[in-house]
């Protein structure tokens, strides 16, 4: 399967923000890093089969190696971790923290952008992302932003009982 969003044309990876419910005021969100948007978000489709909400990206710059990248969406995620800390949701038998937040998208927003300045003002290596996004026209990611086959070539739109 490939997710099919005309903002990540182009884009590697970063920093992203998805949901699979929104609501007003605080909700679950899951904040995570990858190297490439497409792979990362075509997993999450088989986590969430109804789909789920593309709430924001943090990308990398292009023409970064795999190793840069590496390196940089690593001190990408552990800056975002670092501001949202207060809203963390937490598990008393994990020792490492959750990637899952109950918060607003204000305070999404808020940490995209303060880690994306915060690039920009080291310079040299270190300017390493672009400006957040934000504000997709297909934010609902479903069976529709997806093609491909399965193992056993069919269609996903057809073996999904949704019609478009």
């Amino acid at each position: 399967m490939v997710i099919k969003l005309k903002e990540l044309e182009g884009l590697t990876g970063g920093i992203y923000c998805l949901a699979p419910h929104i609501s007003k005021g605080k909700y679950s969100m899951k904040i995570g890093r990858t190297v490439n948007f497409k792979d990362r978000l075509n997993a999450y489709h088989l986590c969430f089969n109804e789909g789920f909400h593309l709430l924001g990206i943090l990308p990398l710059k292009d023409r970064l190696t795999k190793a840069e990248r590496m390196k940089y969406v690593r001190e990408m995620e552990k800056r975002v971790f670092e501001i949202m800390k207060d809203d963390r949701r937490t598990y008393p038998n994990r020792k490492r923290g959750s990637e899952w937040y109950i918060t607003t998208m204000t305070r999404v927003k808020s940490a995209f952008k303060a880690v994306h300045k915060a690039s920009l003002k080291e310079g040299g290596q270190y300017n390493y992302t672009l400006p957040p996004k934000f504000d997709f026209e297909n934010a609902f990611v479903n069976v529709y932003n997806v093609e491909g086959k399965t193992a056993a070539g069919k269609s996903m739109r057809k073996i999904s009982g949704y019609k478009k």
